[in-house]
């Protein structure tokens, strides 16, 4: 059958698809059926046409991007293999299927733009393409093989609400993700997943069956319906993490902890709070010990203001941001870990004479005006790419500036 004849009977085929659609559409519970239809013409369509053609078809969907067929290797709707050097890949209209290795280890590749008809994602398609930053138009995708964005690590965005399962280890590495929203389409996480994606914030349903590791290390993963758990469990709980705490202490809204009522002299942070807000415990004289979940990644200002006999400020290994005046005149401060903090503002910690040791990573980018004016016992350590404010560190007992 030559091209002219088949586009003769696409044609034919879908002006016969347009009205049995307007018949179809004439009653909404009919809908799903709709779908059904359309599908399987579009697949009975799809099994004719040869590789050229679906290629030159894809060129029409668009108006800007110029195709060279010559680049893909293309068989029964399977792409099997690019061979073209485009920082910006659009996949031919009709593709099902991305096939094996397919873009491994393609370091020119920035972003690519799916069509409508891709299903699936074949294991390793796109490993190691460490310069891969945008994935568009996923939205349909419902299979993601093991390995297909392994160590992609600059990869931001991609659209995974059609997706059923999401293989082995195929987000392993991919630390430039930052937000994941799963649909209830989504069946199966397997092993590994997700391991080491560790800016990635993850809603899934209760209903996914979650592997083991498949968020090890990542910021945080709530389940629909319970809440946040923790990224580092061996699997999924079917449960919120059990912590003995009195609601009634705690003015919590959308995440954020505006204020403590209570009393006591340790404080537990409820388990899903994001953030501490400014002034929330500011110039409380009883608290000594504070417990931070994993999901805290920022402290607002004042927040800790002259709490003069905090000593323990525990597990807040996931917190990014320190505002102005968090800690200001705690002087029996002596803990908190500042691994992954990226700022700190400033004031922050004037006066925590009891600080002795702090050891920023390469994450901490800024430190504020005064943030450790006058913490006489403190040796520091930073890295020389870390921008300091004036008199940051005046009056500390040593100050290392790390190549």
């Amino acid at each position: 059958m030559n091209d002219n004849k088949i586009l003769l009977q696409i044609e034919n085929i879908e002006k016969a698809l347009k009205e049995l659609r307007n018949i179809i559409a004439v009653s909404s519970e009919d809908s799903e059926k709709e779908q059904t239809v359309s599908d399987t013409i579009t697949e009975e369509v799809f099994n004719n046409l040869p590789a050229r053609y679906i290629a030159e078809k894809s060129a029409e969907e668009s108006d800007d991007e110029e195709y060279d067929p010559d680049e893909f290797y293309i068989e029964d709707e399977v792409l099997y293999d690019y061979f073209g050097k485009r920082e910006e890949v659009t996949i031919p209209y009709g593709i099902r299927k991305i096939g094996k290795s397919a873009f491994q280890n393609n370091q020119t590749l920035k972003k690519v733009n799916f069509p409508e008809t891709l299903r699936e994602i074949g294991e390793n398609a796109f490993l190691q393409c460490s310069n891969l930053v945008e994935v568009n138009n996923s939205k349909k995708v419902r299979k993601i093989g093991a390995w297909a964005f392994e160590r992609c690590y600059r990869l931001e965005k991609i659209d995974v609400d059609s997706v059923k399962c999401v293989c082995f280890c195929a987000f392993e590495n991919c630390t430039s993700l930052e937000m994941l929203m799963f649909s209830e389409n989504t069946e199966m996480i397997e092993d590994y997943a997700f391991c080491n994606c560790k800016n990635l914030v993850v809603s899934i349903p209760q209903t996914c069956e979650a592997g083991e590791n498949a968020f090890t290390d990542c910021k945080s993963v709530e389940v629909e319906g319970i809440g946040f758990v923790s990224a580092n469990t061996q699997n999924v709980p079917e449960t919120t993490p059990e912590v003995s705490y009195a609601p009634e202490e705690f003015d919590i809204e959308n995440r954020i902890l505006y204020k403590y009522l209570g009393k006591n002299e340790e404080v537990t942070i409820p388990y899903g709070v994001t953030k501490i807000e400014h002034e929330a415990f500011r110039e409380n004289m009883t608290i000594k010990k504070v417990n931070f979940p994993d999901t805290v990644t920022e402290i607002g200002e004042y927040a800790f203001y002259r709490c003069q006999n905090l000593v323990e400020v525990n597990n807040s290994k996931n917190v990014t941001r320190i505002g102005e005046y968090v800690f200001c005149d705690c002087s029996e401060l002596e803990k908190i870990d500042v691994d992954n903090v990226i700022e700190i503002g400033s004031s922050a910690f004037i006066s925590c004479e009891s600080l002795q040791e702090l050891i920023f990573s390469k994450n901490i980018k800024t430190i504020g005006e005064c943030a450790f004016y006058y913490c006489k016992n403190l040796n520091v350590s930073i890295p020389e790419t870390c921008e300091t404010g004036r008199d940051a560190f005046y009056g500390c007992k040593d100050v290392e500036l790390r190549h």
